[in-house]
């Protein structure tokens, strides 16, 4: 019985534990989704994610930092936008992005910028992806230091409402210059 209880008790500190550290500033992501990591996360925080892949698709509605380390992967599995970011003052860096959808009529991408207010999308990779970056009514929006390889895929970099459109089809782009968008 108290090899049970002690048992327990360390169980419950394993599953407890990361949960506790996710809304601390720098804490590292728990085996929890990216997407939990993000929601629970109080704003203004910084969530260091190591290298792994996540087949997920995420949306960050609220100023923080997700800071990739060891080149971690997001995965959309071929399914819509894979990162979403709507909320004010959200970094996220560091990442290998890929797998958006498909579906030219949805505008699929593996980074959407939509309605956001000074976000900072740096040094992150982009692959197979219909759309690279799409950024839609943002301002203030720093992008830096992206590699982008979307194969035979529509646009690397599309930008609308924001007076500029940067955009290759079958190339690699290669953002090694800061780009502010008022």
């Amino acid at each position: 019985m108290l090899a049970r209880t002690l048992l327990t008790g360390v169980l419950v500190a394993f599953v407890l534990l990361p949960v506790a550290l996710q809304g601390q500033s720098g804490a590292a992501a728990p085996a929890l989704s990216l997407q939990e990591s993000i929601d629970r996360a109080a704003p203004g925080d910084t969530i260091t994610v190591n290298g792994g892949t996540y087949h997920e698709r995420i949306v960050i509605d609220k100023a923080l930092s997700l800071v990739g380390v060891g080149s971690p992967v997001i995965d959309g599995d071929q399914q819509g936008d894979v990162v979403t970011i709507t909320g004010t003052d959200v970094t996220i860096s560091g990442f290998e992005i890929r797998g958006s959808g498909t579906a030219v009529s949805k505008e699929p991408s593996a980074i959407r910028i939509e309605n956001a207010h000074a976000p900072t999308v740096r040094s992150n990779v982009i692959k197979d992806s219909l759309y690279g970056i799409h950024v839609t009514g943002s301002h203030h929006a720093t992008i830096a230091f992206i590699s982008s390889d979307i194969g035979n895929r529509a646009f690397s970099l599309e930008m609308l409402n924001s007076q500029l459109f940067i955009g290759m089809k079958n190339k690699k782009i290669l953002l090694n210059e800061s780009m502010l968008v008022d």
